[in-house]
């Protein structure tokens, strides 16, 4: 995948199938970062040692094929879990063993040179009021991706409505 970053996009991309009870959400499907926020201040070859932290490879893939198999509607963030989780909650605990996977805003990422595994710290997620910058991607970003999700899920057809997320 190529490093891909944007002026101006949704937080994600939607679509609607009127006669299908089906939904298929996927909050990894991206590893773009608004360019805006620079890279969040990593060098290109910094992220793509890592690109499976920063997106779930094939996910968005995946996402597709099913709802065209199934003629299902479609959710997906349209930005990297590096920039901000959408999984994840903000304010979560810290002080977990794992915790660029426990936070909405990572201050890490995991990187691997050919040779070893190395933790690195993420620049532009650093801040001394992380939580405010947390709060504020997660309402920018996030409150308008669960809004739409709730959305579709009340106009999927009535019977039995169903919402799978990848």
């Amino acid at each position: 995948m190529q490093l891909e970053s944007y002026l101006i996009m949704k937080p994600y991309t939607a679509t609607f199938r009127k006669n299908s009870n089906v939904l298929f959400t996927c909050e990894h499907a991206s590893g773009r970062i608004p360019r805006s926020h620079k890279k969040l201040g990593l060098r290109t070859d910094e992220l793509l040692q890592a690109e499976g932290d920063w997106y779930d490879l094939g996910a968005h893939e995946l996402t597709q094929e099913l709802a065209s198999h199934f003629g299902a509607s479609t959710l997906e963030a349209n930005f990297s879990r590096l920039f901000i989780d959408y999984n994840r909650r903000p304010d979560a605990d810290l002080k977990v063993k794992n915790s660029f996977h426990s936070c909405a805003l990572k201050e890490h990422l995991l990187i691997y040179d050919g040779k070893e595994e190395k933790k690195i710290v993420i620049p532009g997620n650093l801040f001394s009021n992380r939580g405010e910058e947390e709060r504020r991607r997660w309402e920018e970003y996030v409150r308008p991706y669960q809004k739409k999700g709730s959305n579709l899920q009340k106009r999927l057809k009535r019977n039995t409505p169903m919402s799978l997320s990848f």
